[in-house]
């Protein structure tokens, strides 16, 4: 059975994206630079959508605060990042825990179990993982990737239970280890996909630009990314 994609967003604001990484770089560099991270993360999971053969059946992006869902949908269509699988929801909820389970449970009524999570800030994750992690819950496993500031950047369930999510105590470097925990304990086999980058602030972008110091993917995200590192 195909999977989907559950995507959290925020709607491209000045001054209200990424505000760590505003403090350094300021808030329309930083707008930019968010909105073209959005844009391949959008498009990344479009390919998913439309490769041959079809692992994936539908994409959800969940908008926040919950009253942009119509700004965000409109800020898509503009840049041509439609589908008709692919559909704007607001993020509900009152912590960041809650509102990734009720993403889940959104999806488990729909019958689009099993679903990856993820959000906007890997703008450069190779379609490779995303093909790793299909493949992991398809089979049966639960699978989650390491961000290298201690969270995840992906998860992927095919049976959601509430002791997976920690209410809104994210904001550490033992989101991983205690998400993996959770998951061990209730799934025979847990998948663990490669260490990657979340671009939370300025010395997160920085390592990203390092790493890929030879060259940059071609998206939306390069142009933007070596004009800030120059």
């Amino acid at each position: 059975m195909p999977c989907s994609y559950l995507i959290f967003a925020r709607n491209p604001a000045l001054g209200r994206v990424k505000t760590r990484l505003a403090a350094t770089l300021g808030n329309e560099k930083t707008l930019a630079l968010y909105e073209a991270m959005l844009e391949d993360t959008v498009e990344n999971v479009l390919m998913r959508l439309r490769a041959h053969p079809p692992q994936i059946s539908a994409a959800y992006i969940f908008a926040y605060p919950p009253e942009s869902t119509a700004q965000l949908a409109s800020w898509l269509a503009e840049r041509k990042l439609t589908d008709k699988r692919l559909h704007i929801l607001p993020q509900e909820g009152a912590t960041l825990g809650e509102q990734m389970l009720r993403a889940f449970r959104y999806a488990e009524a729909r019958g689009a179990l099993p679903s990856i999570i993820m959000g906007a800030d890997s703008p450069t994750l190779p379609q490779a993982i995303f093909a790793e992690a299909e493949d992991a819950i398809l089979a049966g496993q639960a699978t989650i990737g390491r961000a290298d500031d201690g969270g995840f950047y992906m998860m992927g369930l095919g049976e959601v239970r509430d002791s997976f999510f920690f209410g809104d105590n994210y904001s550490n470097a033992t989101v991983y280890e205690r998400s993996l925990g959770a998951l061990r304990g209730h799934f025979s086999l847990v998948h663990e996909l490669p260490t990657w980058m979340d671009i939370d602030d300025s010395a997160s972008l920085r390592a990203l630009l390092d790493y890929h110091a030879k060259e940059l993917p071609q998206t939306a995200f390069k142009t933007l990314a070596n004009a800030i590192r120059e």
